[in-house]
């Protein structure tokens, strides 16, 4: 395996965490976010959308690889090879 797959399995990895975690704390946003209903309160809603929203955010970016931090840590290599001319070879 080369360096850049090993880094891809990272951070898929990381991404799975991620979303354990967003799983685990489901229930208590669930809770958040009944009392906020009953309460009619935005802010305690918007919270228990937050609680269990960003993990899952994250792991879905993670899960797709992160495009920006595997550019970073493995960029392209530039194409050195030139186009041909035709008639020569």
């Amino acid at each position: 395996m080369k360096p850049k797959d090993i880094f891809g399995i990272v951070v898929r990895l990381l991404g799975l965490a991620f979303l354990c975690r967003g799983l685990w704390l489901v229930p208590a946003a669930a809770d958040e976010l009944f009392r906020g209903v009953v309460d009619l309160s935005p802010y305690r809603m918007f919270s228990g959308l937050w609680i269990a929203g960003w993990p899952f955010i994250a792991a879905f970016w993670l899960m797709r690889g992160a495009p920006p931090f595997s550019q970073i840590a493995y960029p392209d290599p530039p194409n050195s090879e030139a186009p041909r001319q035709p008639g020569k070879e």
